[in-house]
């Protein structure tokens, strides 16, 4: 048995979709103080399985897979959209990996019986009798069973004035979202008598033929009905003239509508021309309240959103700057780290702001209780911040010559991590 020491500095990161630890040698990684393993899948063995219990290991994984040593494994691995059907070819202890959305056709129960596990980093979608034949599977998104029989339609799916043509008779559809009954010219009496059935979760259907379409879904189903003479929109939309323009003085939205002030303009110049229905949230800024209530838009809920969206960058700045160029405030999202100017007030911190899935947000511990106040699924917050301190320091150091979030500074701080760390990204790996 090796020995080793946790103090050491030395780790070990492994990263991959499928890790095969069953030929781990441990005298091989003895000489790390740290290791760790993220994976989808851990295949083990009784043997492996001992010695990793003895090396510091922390292990992140969707499941681990307890097979023989002498047992032969295939690792499929895809990249893409993946369908599996009656005529898949796969061999018996397969593992198979799916970068992209995966579906599973009926009529695979004896194919399903030749794979250990299955990792799909993406939608899965299969029939509802499936369920007892699927091996261990993993999944990193969203999954999806249908009634057996049904054909899949998209997630929104709005039938035309061809899909009586091409429906076929006693045909069940499936739409995961909704079934959009929007179209004037679709054959509604034409998939009645092809006994067509529709099954989703919500139905949004005119009100023209409202009491003929009814029929065609189940009871289940939400139903949404559009006013007649209402155009319909069934996205989410923004106000604008050329909204407007496009859709006519009657609108109904199946969505988010966002108030712009050339919307507002363009509304009130028509003098109660305008009605529009929103099934969804009306979005303004807080610069617009008091203003709308008069407006003829009828929502569920009225939210009070910032102006500009800021997403991706590796870095940004919260400061009077970004205030004065954008007076209904600033949404941060998906931002590696974000500094706060010293000389923001908290109470500009809240009317003007809003951060969503920031790293690191550096600022003053009298800003601490402002920016949790406006922030979700941030990793810290806090930091030494100096006043007049405005930007981040390229140098690494704040005004003390203390090391602080700078560009430079966590280069550095990444290098020291290099030297130390053996890093390996891997579909698939043999420890």
């Amino acid at each position: 048995m090796s020995e080793f020491n946790t103090d050491n500095k030395k780790k070990y990161i492994l990263n991959c979709d499928v890790c095969d630890t069953r030929k781990i040698v441990e005298e091989h990684y003895a000489q790390y103080g740290t290791i760790v393993i993220n994976a989808d899948t851990v295949i083990q063995s009784p043997a492996s399985k001992e010695i990793l219990s003895r090396l510091p290991i922390t292990m992140n994984s969707d499941q681990v897979i307890e097979v023989d040593d002498d047992r032969e494994i295939y690792i499929e691995t895809i990249n893409g959209p993946h369908e599996l059907t009656g005529t898949t070819g796969a061999r018996k202890s397969t593992l198979l990996s799916v970068n992209g959305a995966m579906r599973i056709q009926p009529g695979t129960e004896e194919i399903l019986k030749n794979y250990i596990a299955i990792i799909v980093n993406g939608p899965l979608t299969y029939p509802e009798s499936l369920t007892p034949y699927l091996p261990k599977i993993s999944v990193n998104g969203p999954t999806t069973t249908y009634p057996d029989g049904a054909i899949i339609l998209d997630d929104k799916y709005t039938p035309d004035k061809y899909f009586h043509i091409r429906a076929k008779q006693n045909a069940v559809y499936y739409a995961k979202k909704a079934v959009l009954m929007i179209d004037p010219d679709v054959d509604v009496k034409a998939l009645v008598q092809k006994n067509v059935r529709f099954l989703t979760n919500v139905c949004v259907i005119r009100e023209d033929y409202l009491e003929e379409a009814i029929v065609l879904f189940d009871e289940k189903a939400d139903l949404i009905v559009v006013p007649a003479g209402y155009t319909a929109v069934t996205e989410d939309a923004e106000l604008t003239k050329a909204f407007l323009n496009k859709n006519g003085k009657k609108i109904f939205v199946y969505g988010d509508l966002k108030v712009t002030d050339e919307g507002i303009e363009t509304i009130r110049d028509a003098a109660g021309e305008y009605d529009i229905v929103v099934d969804g949230k009306e979005k303004i800024t807080k610069r617009m309240e008091g203003q709308v209530e008069d407006l003829p838009i009828k929502a569920k809920d009225i939210l009070v959103v910032k102006g500009k969206i800021v997403k991706g960058a590796p870095m940004a700045t919260c400061d009077r700057n970004a205030i004065e160029l954008n007076p209904d405030g600033v949404k941060y999202s998906g931002i590696g780290a974000v500094k706060v100017a010293a000389d923001l007030t908290p109470a500009e911190i809240t009317d003007f702001f809003e951060l969503s899935g920031v790293g690191a947000i550096k600022c003053s511990e009298e800003q601490k209780s402002a920016i949790e106040s406006v922030s979700s699924g941030v990793g810290s917050i806090g930091g030494k911040l100096n006043s007049g301190d405005s930007g981040f320091d390229v140098l690494g150091k704040d005004d003390e010559g203390e090391e602080s979030m700078g560009l430079l500074g966590m280069m550095k701080k990444g290098l020291d991590l290099v030297k130390n760390t053996k890093l390996v990204n891997a579909d698939e790996f043999v420890m």
